[in-house]
């Protein structure tokens, strides 16, 4: 979907379509009894094995659906993961993944192998050492047309951890290889409902474990959007201590980078100190970003987010997000 367009305003605008969703592994569909992920499914303790087969090519056609930039996947698996990537490839987009620190399943980032390079990868555990529960993949890429640089990180969070959450963005915009522009995107299943942050005035009230997310942009929805990540059954506290309500994020920012690579001794440059909204200055230039619920976006959105004709339960026990990132400089 990636376009680029000039003006006299600006010097590049790009486009791109991006998704995540979490997929529900084989593993931990079966261990917790997930309805949708079991055959058989009777309750959670009464159940037959994966399903997988049955439900992939409802997933199948959600990866498929919408001509993908960039996207990010939590609860990947061995066994799922060539059926996953085979699925992507087909599409033009090329998956990095990461075994998932101290869990049976993955964390990967995708992206269109024909508009980006590859710059660098890697994984982060949290808590850092041999101990860690949790981690985030990190993906650094560079569009070929315009040498925007783009980080992407794919991440599964235990949920109302801040220190957790602070070690994620601090990755984000730690040891950034771009010279030039850059866009920073964090997707992933958050495992905690962040409530209203598209509006200024909804950001400034955020608590204080939440502050981070302030310099970030994200979409909420609104009707006919669906407002929960997750089936109904998912929302009920007496059933589901976390988890509940709107789950999946996606949230962008603005870098600029010192054009000199002379500016570290280690040659990464230096990140901008603005903490205006999507907005990065060097010099004279300026990014932006805008973000929007194009129509691949919500059409992707609203159909993963209703039974399939193959279970008839949701493909899996969380629905994708999904926009169009607009960077401008």
């Amino acid at each position: 979907m990636a376009s680029l367009c000039r003006s006299e305003s600006t010097l590049y605008s790009l486009k791109f379509l991006v998704g995540q969703f979490n997929l529900l592994c084989p593993a931990y569909g079966v261990k917790w009894g997930e309805r949708e992920a079991c055959l058989g499914w009777r309750s959670k303790e009464d159940h037959g094995a994966s399903n997988w087969g049955t439900r992939w090519p409802a997933l199948k056609r959600l990866l498929c659906m919408a001509p993908w930039d960039l996207f990010c996947l939590q609860e990947l698996e061995e066994g799922t993961i060539e059926d996953v990537s085979d699925a992507l490839g087909s599409q033009g987009l090329e998956l990095v993944w990461y075994a998932h620190p101290g869990r049976e399943d993955a964390i990967g980032v995708a992206y269109k192998r024909d508009i980006f390079k590859l710059v660098a990868s890697s994984l982060r555990p949290f808590p850092s050492g041999p101990d860690a529960k949790a981690g985030t993949v990190r993906v650094d890429l560079v569009h070929v047309t315009s040498d925007l640089g783009v980080r992407v990180l794919s991440t599964h969070q235990r949920g109302r951890n801040a220190e957790e959450l602070n070690d994620l963005f601090d990755f984000a915009v730690a040891e950034t290889p771009f010279f030039g522009p850059s866009a920073v995107v964090v997707c992933g299943d958050f495992n905690e409902d962040f409530g209203p942050l598209e509006s200024d005035e909804s950001k400034s009230s955020l608590p204080e474990r939440l502050t981070v997310l302030a310099s970030y942009s994200t979409l909420d929805r609104a009707s006919p959007e669906p407002l929960v990540s997750r089936p109904s059954h998912k929302q009920d506290p007496a059933l589901n201590s976390s988890g509940r309500g709107k789950v999946d994020y996606t949230f962008c920012r603005a870098l600029q980078q010192r054009t000199s690579a002379s500016s570290r001794e280690d040659g990464l440059g230096e990140l901008s100190t603005s903490q205006e909204e999507g907005i990065g200055s060097a010099g004279n230039a300026a990014v932006s970003i805008r973000l929007e619920r194009s129509e691949e976006a919500l059409r992707a959105l609203m159909d993963s987010h209703r039974p399939c004709e193959e279970t008839g339960e949701w493909p899996s026990d969380h629905g994708l997000e999904a926009l169009a990132m607009q960077v401008s400089w």
